[in-house]
């Protein structure tokens, strides 16, 4: 069985090699059983292919279950109805993008970037969500994933292989989200910990 699934449809069809090359395949074997993905998913659909079977098959159920990070508040934003709606929709991905880690987006590669999250996500987890133990992680993440060449590698949940080279920017903005954590939490362990990269990713740049 093949389990393939998407945000979006292309031309009324569910495009894998378009959408994000990610299918499952299950190998069953005879009688009753149980598949669970390992895998973060974000789809609106969802299609099952069946291969080489020699006989019918029965599906007893289909389930997805949401998976969200617990957070202690939710700043709301309060002004006309189309502000109120994008705010909304700003909200709900940052959820769905924070569960063990940051993820640039659960769909692809539920990768945690290190510009966008420093850029983006961790702001809006403090001012937002009033989180500081997920950004914290991803500081030390971050911070503890230095290329030779001084700068930070793009990626730290997963083998950066996926994204070849460096973005120099992207070094840069994790001293920006290293400064905007500091003003938020007030804790200067974390300024003394990374020090030592900040100067390497500057000198880089000099």
């Amino acid at each position: 069985i093949y389990i393939s699934t998407a945000e979006r449809l292309i031309d009324g069809q569910l495009q894998t090699t378009i959408e994000g090359r990610f299918t499952e395949h299950i190998h069953c074997r005879g009688g009753k059983q149980q598949f669970l993905s390992l895998n973060w998913r974000a789809f609106r659909f969802l299609r099952l292919r069946v291969h080489g079977a020699q006989e019918g098959i029965r599906i007893h159920s289909l389930r997805a279950l949401r998976v969200r990070t617990p957070m202690a508040r939710e700043a709301i934003f309060k002004s006309n109805d189309d502000q109120e709606k994008v705010d909304v929709l700003c909200r709900r991905t940052i959820r769905l993008c924070s569960v063990d880690g940051i993820f640039d987006t659960p769909w692809r590669e539920a990768a945690q970037w290190l510009g966008d999250v420093a850029n983006v996500t961790v702001p809006a987890l403090h001012w937002v969500y009033g989180d500081k133990e997920l950004s914290g992680k991803f500081m030390c993440q971050a911070g503890l994933n230095s290329n030779p060449d001084g700068l930070l590698s793009n990626l730290s949940n997963c083998e950066p292989s996926a994204a070849r080279g460096n973005i120099p920017d992207y070094s840069l903005w994790w001293i920006y989200a290293l400064r905007e954590h500091y003003q938020y939490t007030g804790e200067e362990a974390w300024y003394r910990m990374f020090y030592p990269e900040v100067q390497r990713i500057m000198r880089w740049h000099m």
